[in-house]
């Protein structure tokens, strides 16, 4: 068995997703591979609850618990022991690992105890990161990890710094110690959110046969407006699927443009009743309607306020994660 340690410099850098990705990447190349969760203090938490719905094991206590400063370590062999139980059943055990900035020496320490392991950086770009912004961040996992980091992936590199970030990182190899395996560009996909937050983020009234949660599987990459659509609105909304559509409550017109032209989400504005025919269309297309009594532009500012903050874990976003992997990284260093 192989294990292959993703961590990341600072949360919120894409490593889970990145971990979860490469474990889909290595299954679907026909390997045995697994996914687990080394450590978190709250064991009921959205990410572990969907890393264990990925990957269902009843090996250890995975995730195991750091005290409050994230340092002491007192059932070390415990966790080694019950990280090598994997190798009777895998191929590739894929540990999602603390941030670095987020844990002890001590901590650091002990991850560089498992043994046969790749330890893989995940590091985030900003449109701001210049040559020197990246090698102070490597310099800074460098510091926690030594030379044994086996290669840095960078995430979510923006659409339109993309040449400049990699002109930079290109240079930056030339005397770097850790491998850059690859880039992961930036993608609606990945930012995409589903009916659910939607509901929670403006409080609205849900319409709907089902309980939101039955909509999940539908993500949600953009918000559009339907405002002033001409003709029977195909031409307008059949630009993109995975949408949800804005539009006002007194516009069954639009509204049913929008039912018959992929959309994943119906959010009405204003203070007004939904239609039974709307309703019944809707309905057998299986799209949830969410009624708010803000105007469309209040609304439309509340969800974007909130749409690029939020990082949510999504089966399709794995999925299309682990193709990028296949596209975009070369993991020959770390397999």
């Amino acid at each position: 068995m192989k294990t292959i340690l993703i961590t990341s410099l600072n949360p919120k850098d894409g490593k889970t997703s990145c971990a979860l990705g490469l474990a889909e990447s290595l299954n679907n190349k026909g390997y045995k591979s697994t996914c687990i969760e080394l450590f978190n203090s709250n064991k009921e938490s959205i990410q572990t609850s969907f890393i264990k719905e990925l990957h269902p094991n009843e090996i250890g206590s995975f995730p195991y618990t750091l005290d409050s400063s994230n340092s002491f370590l007192s059932n070390k062999n415990e966790i080694i022991k019950d990280i090598n139980k994997f190798s009777n059943s895998t191929d590739y055990l894929i540990i999602d690992a603390p941030s670095l900035n987020d844990i002890s020496k001590e901590v650091a320490d002990f991850l560089l105890e498992i043994s046969e392991t790749s330890i893989v950086l995940i590091i985030k770009l900003e449109t701001t990161d210049s040559i020197t912004t990246i090698e102070e961040k490597l310099k800074i996992a460098s510091t926690k990890m030594g030379n044994n980091i086996s290669g840095v992936i960078f995430n979510s590199v923006p659409k339109y710094a993309e040449r400049t970030l990699e002109s930079n990182i290109t240079k930056l190899t030339e005397y770097s110690t850790i491998p850059v395996l690859g880039f992961i560009p930036q993608n609606r996909t990945m930012k995409g959110i589903t009916s659910s937050n939607i509901l929670d983020i403006t409080e609205g009234v849900l319409t709907a046969e089902h309980p939101i949660k039955y909509y999940e599987s539908k993500i949600i990459e953009r918000i559009m407006i339907g405002g002033m659509v001409l003709g029977s609105g195909k031409d307008y909304f059949d630009r993109f699927n995975n949408k949800a559509v804005l539009v006002r409550g007194n516009r069954p017109d639009i509204q049913m443009a929008a039912i018959n032209n992929n959309t994943s989400c119906l959010i009405f504005t204003g203070e007004h009743t939904i239609t039974d025919y709307i309703k019944y269309h809707a309905s057998e297309e299986e799209i949830p309607i969410i009624s708010v009594n803000a105007s469309t532009q209040e609304t439309l500012n509340l969800i974007s306020s909130q749409f690029i903050e939020l990082d949510v874990l999504h089966k399709s976003k794995i999925t299309h994660l682990s193709k990028l992997i296949d596209q975009q990284v070369t993991l020959s260093n770390v397999l």
